[in-house]
């Protein structure tokens, strides 16, 4: 996969991480989920200061996009996805963290459209080649062919087997 998130959204990704979560126990459980990968948040020095932590993480993401772009494209979108911060509401000077975190989340959503409707533009692919492929499934099995399972979807592929055409798995 060629594709490369644009280096400038990682700035404003930063700063509503840094912002929107006032405590590290709070921003680790979002990371965790958004990232799906405990694994990722285990990596990281949680002993080294919140900003430094997220800067860490979105740049090892970042520089890693080859083998972790789906979980920084979550991570994107999970952080866009903050609708209301109002835990910060409850932290010392807490209105002014609230308003601060709001204005960033408010310049990240902006940079992050295109990127969700890339997103929604390849589910709707999948969704078009599983209905595609569940049609192809029906019409083969009513001529004697090997069944198909939507786990090992691949193209269907035809192959010559003593001068019979036959199904490759699908």
């Amino acid at each position: 996969m060629n594709k490369r998130i644009n280096p400038a959204v990682l700035p404003p990704l930063k700063e509503p991480l840094t912002l929107a979560f006032w405590y590290k126990k709070d921003l680790r459980p979002f990371l965790s989920s958004a990232l799906n990968d405990a694994g990722l948040g285990a990596q990281l020095d949680w002993t080294d200061y919140k900003r430094n932590i997220v800067h860490q993480l979105v740049d090892g993401l970042a520089a890693n996009q080859h083998r972790r772009l789906d979980q920084l494209v979550n991570l994107i979108l999970a952080t866009a996805d903050i609708v209301d911060p109002h835990w910060l509401k409850r932290v010392e000077d807490g209105q002014q963290k609230y308003e601060d975190a709001m204005r960033a989340l408010a310049s990240l959503r902006p940079m992050v459209e295109p990127l969700r409707s890339a997103q929604s533009r390849k589910r709707v692919s999948v969704a078009d080649e599983r209905k595609t492929h569940g049609r192809l499934c029906s019409a083969r099995s009513g001529r004697n062919l090997p069944s198909c399972s939507l786990s090992s979807m691949r193209s269907p592929l035809r192959i010559v087997r003593k001068g019979a055409m036959r199904w490759r798995s699908c």
